[in-house]
């Protein structure tokens, strides 16, 4: 009778072993699928940002008169934003959300 205990038990055991490996692999799997999207968002976002700051320079000092104005205008308003603590702080931590684990 102790035998067949000690066979439940460790079957048991080892049912609950590879339920927690299997759920080890597929927490990685998605984690490394999230960090891979996070990455993807990050650089994708980096290009616009670059490709309308170059625009906005484009314009400003190639443009027409009422296209530099304008450019002009929101360059300003860019460089307040970003010359503010909050802006640059939240930048840093979306992106580090987007890194961020998820809680277990």
């Amino acid at each position: 009778m102790a035998r067949l205990f000690i066979d439940t038990s460790d079957t048991s055991d080892k049912r609950q072993f590879d339920y927690r490996m299997a759920k080890l692999s597929a927490d990685s799997e998605s984690d490394r699928r999230n960090h891979g999207l996070a990455r993807i968002v990050t650089f994708i976002a980096s290009g616009l940002g670059i490709a309308v700051l170059a625009l906005l320079l484009v314009m400003a000092f190639f443009g027409s008169q009422e296209q530099s104005e304008t450019a002009i205008q929101v360059l300003k308003v860019l460089g307040i934003g970003a010359g503010g603590y909050g802006f640059i702080k939240g930048i840093i931590r979306g992106i580090g959300k987007l890194f961020q684990d998820k809680p277990k």
